[in-house]
This record gives structure tokens, sequence and C-alpha cells, in this order.
């Protein structure tokens, strides 16, 4: 948008870059910021009956554009064709993702005078806007990206989702703005320069944080936060104004008991997922077989009764220890549902990998997001478009054994300290675990931040590894620490409401984004609704862990009875596990052009003898991931150092 005429036919060579976004229509709005019509266009994917002239036949010094994919979901019809505009032809909106409560919503406007000719979310996203303009994005349940184009207003209104769930990239310089739902159409449509962000840079190859915040690894690409509006002035006025209008917020209800707490969970949760099943294509789930995504099959088969044709898609890994079909299979038993198994080997991974660096478009923390790529393909052979999965669960409801560390830190806060004591053995009984384990992930809540790196050397975790090249970090101005959580009486709450919004889910629900849709799959994530997180956080610590250290406490009693005993009961949970450290030695190999001395003398953020050295010898698990899958990315996007 902006500076100087667009050329339409680059316009839709870049959206074809997200075909596998949305295969099934493709559709143009074209205008100009200083007045006059809208015009529709057609790509090569559009629906003929539509009869709208192509892109590349218009004339008229367009200097505005909105391009669309649609993967249809609701109303299969042409009348869900996008861009869409208002009946008063005033307000276009490109939109990617789903309003579930669109029906409830409609309603609601057609009380208060509002028309409809279609059955899509769409037309009630516009609806909603012109009656209570950006307040509308605070009444939606579902997930979003999207652009709306007021011309009464003179202003481009973006948003997206409370918890990021669907992406928001765009790039601002000049007159000129331009946003896609992928950095690499972004990359191709506004021109930004490759160059590092040298914090994030740092952040991910440290520490493995990614995806959070306004920022990306290119140093010119910039994201939408979560839950937050942005307002793009359109005549001459001052730049954008980017606010939030939802965060994770930490409120202690008045009290409830645990059973009626538990009750509550059941009520929300269940409407969460009627609300995500909602679709006019087939949907399914992705199965690995924990309490969350059983939680979210078993209640499928509640609410959608005996007639519902359930499928599953689960990963199975060939190693019996960290497979989980004992589990899959026992829940299948209980939903009666379609099972479809993936299985993946070393051999898949290394004719995908080069494949599954371009389609996440930065960098990411493990090879055990291929399992799930995996999956998303088998849903797609089987012709399901819709799955919903339990993401999000583990971070709303404390299901990681870090958790632990926060849970006991409030209590010393609190100086409940016989309490605490208690908590702390109780942990040190946990396979895999250990008091030790739980004190020093709590002393990172507990201590002030100046002795975090004292904390960090006696465990052993320096903050700025030899294979890193410290001073070039030092020039671009880069501070080593990670990302802590504010400090509080209630640790564990501050711990969730972070790794909701910045040191876990973000990149969790980055890789869920780009993986599913690689297949033109819609990946739904009923745990992540305001209304559940609203309240998940406003209960007591004890009730989300409770003093006998068993994690997401009230979400279990609350599936008592939908869900297998077995499978609520179970401490050995092992999520989408893949054997990465049997799969280092070939991952060097086939990472050895990019870590020859020719290529690394181009990449000063290492050390480029002792990255060697560390990969052929010492450096495994994800810090050695991390280094290869950062310089393959690189390699692939043509990455340069920082400006």
């Amino acid at each position: 948008m902006g500076g100087g005429r667009l050329d339409p036919g680059h316009v839709q060579a870049c959206n074809t870059l997200q075909r596998h976004r949305g295969p099934d229509d493709e559709g143009y709005l074209l205008g100009r910021i200083g007045g006059g019509e809208f015009r529709h266009a057609s790509g090569e994917d559009t629906d003929r009956r539509l009869d709208l002239p192509t892109i590349c036949s218009l004339e008229g010094g367009f200097d505005l554009v909105l391009a669309h994919r649609r993967l249809s979901i609701l109303d299969l019809s042409t009348a869900g064709h996008q861009p869409m505009l208002d009946p008063s032809g005033q307000v276009a909106v490109v939109f990617n993702g789903e309003i579930y409560n669109y029906q409830e919503l409609r309603e609601e406007l057609k009380a208060l005078g509002h028309a409809f000719g279609t059955a899509c979310d769409t037309e009630v996203l516009l609806a909603a806007y012109r009656e209570w303009g950006v307040a509308c994005f605070s009444r939606f349940v579902g997930m979003w990206s999207l652009a709306l184009w007021d011309r009464s207003r003179q202003e481009l209104v973006c948003a997206r989702d409370p918890f990021g769930i669907k992406p928001f990239y765009y790039h601002h310089a000049g007159s000129r703005f331009a946003f896609a739902s992928e950095i690499k159409a972004l990359l191709a449509l506004s021109g930004a320069r490759r160059t590092l962000n040298p914090q994030r840079t740092f952040l991910y190859l440290r520490w493995g944080q990614t995806d959070f915040g306004d920022e990306t690894l290119f140093s010119e690409i910039a994201q939408l936060p979560p839950g937050h509006v942005l307002v793009l002035p359109l005549d001459g006025r001052s730049g954008e104004k980017v606010t939030a209008y939802w965060r994770p917020s930490i409120n202690e209800s008045p009290a409830l008991s645990f059973e009626d707490a538990a009750q509550r969970l059941r009520e929300l949760f269940l409407e969460s997922v009627g609300f995500h099943m909602r679709s006019d294509v087939p949907i399914g789930t992705a199965l690995s077989g924990g309490v969350d995504s059983s939680a979210i099959s078993c209640s499928m088969r509640e609410i959608g009764g005996p007639e519902l044709n359930l499928h599953t898609f689960s990963y199975l890994a060939d190693d019996p220890h960290i497979s989980e079909k004992a589990w899959i299979d026992l829940v299948n038993g209980r939903t009666k549902a379609t099972s479809h198994p993936a299985r993946v080997a070393g051999e898949d991974l290394r004719e995908d990998l080069d494949n599954l660096i371009y389609q996440q478009d930065e960098p990411f923390g493990s090879t055990r997001i291929y399992a799930q790529y995996r999956v998303y393909r088998e849903a797609r052979r089987a012709g399901v478009t819709v799955l919903l999965n339990g993401q999000g669960a583990d971070e709303l409801l404390g299901g990681y054994h870090y958790y632990f560390g926060a849970r006991w830190a409030s209590l010393m806060r609190q100086d409940q300290w016989l309490r605490g004591l208690r908590f702390l053995n109780r942990t040190g009984r946990l396979k895999g675990w250990s008091s030790w384990s739980t004190m020093k992930f709590g002393a990172q809540q507990l201590l002030p931040g100046p002795t975090q790196p004292m904390l960090r050397l006696a465990a052993n975790r320096r903050l700025v590894p030899d294979w890193l090249n410290r001073e070039w970090f030092d020039r671009q101005g880069v501070e080593f620490s990670g990302l802590g959580a504010e400090g509080g009486p209630d640790c564990l709450k501050q711990a969730l409401a972070h790794t909701l919004s910045t040191v876990s889910l973000p990149h969790l629900l980055r890789y869920e984004d780009r993986n599913s849709m690689a297949f033109s799959i819609e990946s739904r994530v009923p745990f992540l609704t305001t209304r559940l997180a609203d309240f998940v956080l406003s209960l007591p610590e004890s009730y989300i862990i409770s003093d006998e250290a068993r994690t997401k406490s009230v979400f279990v009693a609350a599936m008592r009875g939908l869900v297998p005993d077995h499978v609520l009961d179970r401490k050995d949970k092992v999520g989408f596990e893949t054997p990465e450290g049997d799969w280092m030695p070939w991952l060097r190999e086939w990472g050895e052009d990019v870590l020859a001395p020719g290529y690394l003398a181009d990449m000063p953020m290492f050390r480029a003898v002792t990255l060697g050295q560390a990969l052929g010898g010492s450096m495994s698990g994800h810090s050695a991931w991390r280094c290869l899958c950062f310089l393959k990315w690189c390699k692939r996007f043509e990455v340069t150092g920082a400006s």
C-alpha cells in the first residue's frame, strides 16, 4: 500500500506464495487512498461464477490492494468470497481465521438492525465492526488476523486474536505499508532487507526464544502482537498506533470450592469445544494420548453424539519408550473414532527437512515439530480439513514440570514454609524430576534479577557460551539475559501468563500454524479462549498445581467421567517426542554445507572453530539443533548479518 502505483502482477505472484493457506479461492480488492471506487478482481483460483476481471487486466493507478486466499470452512458458496465489502461499500476486509461465536453475534446484531445475506462469519465480522468499532474484537471467540480498509475513516485497521493463533507480519517504510500471513510472502512483496535482528538472534541461539512481542528475526519485518490492534491513517495523519485490547491478567475470583471450580471449568471447556466444532467440512482431532488431546476427543464425542464421524490423527513413535500407542488406542476405543497413525523415520525427516525450514519462515527449537508436520499431512490425505488439538493447555494449566519451581516460589513468597517444604519433597519423588530441579526453577522467581547470572553459572549455564561471538553481540548492543516473568506473590500464575504471551506458547503456535497450513488444514485450539484463560488465572494456585504436585489438578477433576481414568491419572506423558539424539550424526552431515569454514566466515555471531568443535563433540540436543537450523535458515532465506 502506498509508495506509488502498485504492480498488480507482482501482488498476485506474492499472494500465490501463500496458496497453501487457501487453495479454494483467490480474491483482490483495489482502490486509491484518495478516493474512487473499490474494484474487485480475480486470480487463477477464483471461482469463475463470480465473473470478475483478472487483476492484471485492471488499470487505474491503484495504490492500495487487499489480497486473499480462502480455505473454505464456513458457507462454502461464493458468498464467502473475500475481500468482502460491507453493505455501505465503505468498509472492506481480508480475514484469516474463524469467529466461532458468529451465530450468537449474528442474532445480537440482527436485534440491532443489521441484515445478513450469507451464512459465513466474515459478514458478521463486518457488521460487528460497523456496530462497535475496534471494541468488537473483545467480543469474538476465535482466531484471526485481519485488515479492515475503512474508507469513511480513512484508516487501515489491523487486528490479531488474543493469543496470536493466526499470524500477522508487516513492513512499514515511509509511505509504504505491506502485510502478510507469512514472512516469505511479505519479503517478496515489501522489498524489506533480509538482515538479522541481533537481539532476537541471541535469544533464539542461546535460549530458544522466538515469536513474542512485535519483532522477528528479520530486522525490517515486524509482527502485530497477540491481542493488539494496529490503526494506520491513510489521509496523511501521523503514523500507526498499536494498542492492546486483551492480555492475560491475574485476578483472584470470589472464593470457589475446588469442586465448584472443576464443574465451572468443565462447562467452559465443553462450551469452547462446541464452538470449535462449527464447520461445514469434515473435522477431526490431533490425538497424542495425553490428558489435553484426550479431553478434546472425548468432549467432541460427548457433544457430537453417536452420529459424529470422528477421526483422530496421531504420531506413533517406533521406540517403545516414547510411544503413546497404548493411550491413543484407549481413547480411540472410548470414543469409537477412526484412527489415522503417522510414523516418522529419520530418512523421512532427511527428505522433508529443507521444506520444513522453508514452511516455518523462521528457525525452530527442535526436530520434534516434524512429528506434528506428518500428522497434518496424514489429515490432508484422509480428506479432513479441520483438526482440533490441545495446544496451549500446558501453558494455561501448569502442565510442565518446570512450573513446580514457580509454585514452590509462591509458597516461599507467602511465608508458607512448612507447606513449601512438603511440596518440595513431593516433587522430588516424581520420575525424571528432583527437589533440586524445583528449587533451581523457583530461584528464578525468588532471586533478584542481578543475581540470575550467578545462578546460571552455578548450574553450569553461562550466559554466552564459547561457540557464540560475544564481541559481535556486544557491538550490536544485545542484552544477554533471557526473558523472565514479573515478580509478585502469585509466582505460578505470573509464570503461566508469561509463557502464554512470551516464552513458550508464541513459538508453539507458529509451528502449529505453518505445519497445518502447509497442508491446507485449519488447526483449532479450544483451550485458548479468553474466557477459559481469565477463569483459570483467577483460581487459587493450589487448584492448578496441587500441594501433592499434581499438574492441571482442577482440569483433571473437571474431566472425571468424560475421559478414561487411566489417561487422567497417568504421570508419564511424552508428547510429540522424536529421537533427536539418534538423528544428530546424520543431521551434522546434512549441515556440512553451512558448517564449512567458508560459509561460517560470513556468520560473525559464531566463533567458527569453537562451534565446529562443539558440534563434532560435546554439543548435542537442542543447542546443536538450533545452530544447524539457524544456519540452514540463513542460507535458505539469504539472510545477512545486522545492518
